[in-house]
């Protein structure tokens, strides 16, 4: 996966576009896959850890030791991974965050926000602003067809 959110923001401002659900629906994959990843590297070295325990009083290689060689390699490239996915959510945030912005109804910026930046859940955000889920998403999509951001990409002009 490449992205360069300078070209994009470039070619978009050019076109008379400014993001897409498209662009959304990237903002939440990659907050999503980066928060995966440190889950996935917070079990494995708490796996690991336990495994290094045990075995401190061996010298040479056994089977648990060489598993826990390929567990810090294997955390080495999901630590890897999610400073990419990171870095291009940062990137493509900026993007999101400024025409979200541009919304007037507070509520509906938060549930945005909530959506696409922190990678929520409608269930998680249902409970974070105390709307019911269906209400959650009504508001979501009153927010993006204020922005002119139709969920089949047709179109991504500003509406405001």
């Amino acid at each position: 996966m490449v992205y360069d959110a300078t070209h994009r923001e470039t070619i978009c401002r050019e076109a008379g576009q400014i993001i897409t659900y498209e662009d959304l629906k990237l903002c939440f994959a990659l907050i999503r896959k980066a928060s995966d990843l440190s889950e996935r590297i917070a079990r494995t070295r708490s796996l690991l850890t336990g495994s290094t325990q045990r075995e401190a009083g061996f010298g040479k290689a056994t089977p648990v030791t060489d598993r826990i060689g390929d567990g810090l390699v294997r955390i080495d490239e999901w630590e890897a991974e999610k400073l990419y996915l990171v870095g291009a959510y940062l990137g493509h945030v900026r993007i999101v965050d400024a025409e979200i912005d541009k919304l007037p109804d507070l509520t509906q910026q938060r549930i945005l926000r909530l959506r696409y930046m922190d990678g929520m859940t409608w269930e998680e955000i249902g409970a974070k602003t105390r709307y019911s889920r269906r209400h959650s998403i009504r508001l979501h999509d009153e927010g993006l067809e204020k922005l002119g951001i139709l969920k089949d990409g047709t179109q991504c002009h500003i509406g405001l």
